[in-house]
């Protein structure tokens, strides 16, 4: 065995070692999620657009929503140093 091989495997056993010691130290700190918790956090849709929230509105009001933000995204993505901007200021 090489002396790579060693010294990896020597760092996976020292690493899985201290991961359980931790996990004892914190026994009985957190719980469980409830479902209602965890129904809040289910965000994922679908190409079929099953996930979306109940709302209200159409194409016209989320264009009206969303043009004013493409030119920030746009600069920001450019140039990070840029993004400081409020996202209601011009583009240079």
């Amino acid at each position: 065995m090489s002396r790579f091989s060693k010294t990896l495997i020597a760092l996976l056993v020292a690493g899985a070692a201290t991961s359980a010691m931790a996990f004892d130290r914190y026994q009985g700190i957190g719980r469980p999620a409830t479902a209602a918790e965890v129904k809040a956090w289910d965000i994922d849709v679908r190409p079929d657009f099953v996930g979306l929230p109940k709302g209200s509105g159409n194409v016209d009001r989320g264009m009206e929503l969303w043009k004013p933000t493409v030119p920030v995204a746009m600069a920001c993505s450019a140039s990070p140093t840029r993004c400081s901007r409020p996202s209601s200021a011009a583009p240079p």
